[in-house]
């Protein structure tokens, strides 16, 4: 993006990778996250608040369904969650897989409840962080139906998609 000027309260401009899929049945791999992109910002006067850019990597899908993936923020390394499942419906259980790194406060992030074939419904994944780690997550109360909890034992994980990068320019 090219600018005669950038002026402003900031903003965000979101470049990170989607998720990984679940795999859909034994000896089927899940699939692998996708890279973070690549920003280019220049303005030709000084800018006084850049925007917040994210390049994350995606996540790559786990073996275990329904899973939470997350997308976006300032991870190096995105955080994944299994999630637990009693009669079709998430019944409060999230077990944290992977805690990520360089996350920070955890502010900016997305969960995405992915596999198990059911609807999220009105749930979302509520985490508890450590020092921007994921520590712990539970679901929220509400609807969710038509999952089926199921681990994949002969299938292989999907792996992380790589961090993009960017870089701003201004005063030339």
């Amino acid at each position: 993006m090219m600018c005669a000027s950038t002026s402003g309260t900031g903003g965000v401009i979101d470049l990170s990778g989607a998720y990984g899929m679940s795999p859909a049945a034994n000896s089927t791999g899940a699939g692998s996250g996708g890279g973070g992109g690549v920003g280019i910002l220049s303005s030709q006067t000084a800018v006084s608040t850049w925007p917040t850019i994210y390049v994350a990597g995606g996540p790559g899908g786990l073996v275990t369904v329904p899973e939470a993936l997350e997308t976006s923020g300032s991870c190096s390394t995105q955080r994944k969650a299994t999630l637990g499942v009693t009669s079709g419906a998430l019944n409060g259980t999230c077990t944290a897989v992977q805690a990520g790194a360089g996350c920070g406060t955890g502010a900016g992030i997305t969960f995405n409840v992915v596999g198990g074939g059911g609807t999220l419904g009105t749930r979302t994944v509520n985490p508890t962080w450590s020092a921007g780690a994921l520590a712990s997550c539970t679901t929220t109360a509400g609807t969710s139906s038509g999952y089926t909890a199921a681990t994949y034992t002969t299938a292989g994980t999907g792996g992380d998609g790589g961090n993009g990068w960017y870089v701003e320019f201004a005063g030339w």
